[in-house]
Protein backbone atom coordinates (compact mmCIF):
# COMPACT_ATOMS: atom_id res chain seq x y z
CA UNK A 1 0.00 0.00 0.00
CA UNK A 2 2.84 2.31 0.86
CA UNK A 3 4.30 1.76 -2.63
CA UNK A 4 1.02 2.80 -4.27
CA UNK A 5 1.03 6.05 -2.32
CA UNK A 6 4.69 6.64 -3.09
CA UNK A 7 3.79 6.21 -6.77
CA UNK A 8 1.22 9.00 -6.47
CA UNK A 9 -2.06 7.37 -5.44
CA UNK A 10 -4.21 9.83 -3.49
CA UNK A 11 -5.97 7.06 -1.59
CA UNK A 12 -5.52 3.33 -1.14
CA UNK A 13 -8.39 1.14 0.04
CA UNK A 14 -7.63 -2.52 0.80
CA UNK A 15 -10.39 -5.05 0.20
CA UNK A 16 -9.66 -8.52 1.55
CA UNK A 17 -11.49 -11.51 0.04
CA UNK A 18 -11.68 -13.31 3.37
CA UNK A 19 -13.10 -12.58 6.82
CA UNK A 20 -10.62 -11.40 9.46
CA UNK A 21 -8.46 -14.32 10.58
CA UNK A 22 -8.63 -13.83 14.37
CA UNK A 23 -8.26 -17.24 15.96
CA UNK A 24 -5.71 -20.06 15.69
CA UNK A 25 -6.50 -22.97 13.38
CA UNK A 26 -5.77 -26.53 14.43
CA UNK A 27 -7.39 -28.21 11.45
CA UNK A 28 -5.16 -27.35 8.50
CA UNK A 29 -3.26 -24.10 9.04
CA UNK A 30 -1.00 -24.32 12.09
CA UNK A 31 -1.37 -20.96 13.88
CA UNK A 32 -1.24 -21.72 17.60
CA UNK A 33 -0.49 -18.17 18.79
CA UNK A 34 -3.40 -15.76 18.62
CA UNK A 35 -1.15 -12.72 19.10
CA UNK A 36 0.56 -13.50 15.76
CA UNK A 37 -2.74 -12.76 13.96
CA UNK A 38 -3.05 -9.02 13.24
CA UNK A 39 -6.88 -9.03 13.28
CA UNK A 40 -6.89 -10.53 16.78
CA UNK A 41 -5.06 -7.54 18.20
CA UNK A 42 -5.97 -4.60 15.92
CA UNK A 43 -9.26 -3.19 14.66
CA UNK A 44 -9.81 -2.32 10.99
CA UNK A 45 -8.65 1.28 11.40
CA UNK A 46 -5.44 0.20 13.15
CA UNK A 47 -4.75 -2.41 10.46
CA UNK A 48 -5.30 0.20 7.74
CA UNK A 49 -2.80 2.49 9.43
CA UNK A 50 -0.35 -0.39 9.88
CA UNK A 51 -0.43 -1.24 6.15
CA UNK A 52 -0.53 2.44 5.05
CA UNK A 53 -4.05 2.20 3.60
CA UNK A 54 -6.86 4.71 3.91
CA UNK A 55 -9.26 1.90 4.76
CA UNK A 56 -9.44 -1.87 4.99
CA UNK A 57 -12.57 -3.99 4.63
CA UNK A 58 -13.04 -7.75 4.74
CA UNK A 59 -15.49 -10.22 3.26
CA UNK A 60 -18.06 -11.25 5.86
CA UNK A 61 -18.40 -14.86 7.00
CA UNK A 62 -21.85 -14.88 5.40
CA UNK A 63 -20.33 -13.57 2.15
CA UNK A 64 -17.68 -16.29 2.24
CA UNK A 65 -20.27 -19.04 2.79
CA UNK A 66 -22.39 -17.67 -0.07
CA UNK A 67 -19.35 -17.43 -2.38
CA UNK A 68 -18.15 -21.00 -1.81
CA UNK A 69 -21.63 -22.51 -1.98
CA UNK A 70 -21.13 -24.90 0.94
CA UNK A 71 -23.68 -24.90 3.80
CA UNK A 72 -22.25 -23.23 6.91
CA UNK A 73 -22.76 -26.39 8.97
CA UNK A 74 -20.35 -28.18 6.58
CA UNK A 75 -17.61 -25.55 6.84
CA UNK A 76 -15.35 -24.74 9.80
CA UNK A 77 -15.23 -20.99 10.49
CA UNK A 78 -13.31 -21.26 13.78
CA UNK A 79 -10.37 -19.18 12.57
CA UNK A 80 -12.84 -16.38 11.80
CA UNK A 81 -15.36 -16.60 14.65
CA UNK A 82 -13.64 -18.66 17.38
CA UNK A 83 -16.40 -21.30 17.38
CA UNK A 84 -14.40 -24.53 17.22
CA UNK A 85 -16.08 -27.83 16.30
CA UNK A 86 -14.35 -29.50 19.29
CA UNK A 87 -13.28 -28.06 22.66
CA UNK A 88 -10.21 -25.80 22.61
CA UNK A 89 -8.53 -24.19 25.60
CA UNK A 90 -6.29 -21.16 25.86
CA UNK A 91 -2.94 -21.88 27.44
CA UNK A 92 -0.23 -19.54 28.75
CA UNK A 93 1.10 -16.84 26.47
CA UNK A 94 -1.98 -16.66 24.24
CA UNK A 95 -1.42 -20.14 22.81
CA UNK A 96 -4.36 -22.44 22.22
CA UNK A 97 -4.54 -26.20 22.32
CA UNK A 98 -7.10 -28.90 21.69
CA UNK A 99 -8.52 -30.27 24.93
Amino acid sequence: MRTAKEAGACEVHARISSPQYRFPCFFGIDTPEKDKLIASRMNDEEIAEHVSADSVKYLSIEGLIKAIGIPKNCFCCACFDGKYPIPVKEAEGGKFALE
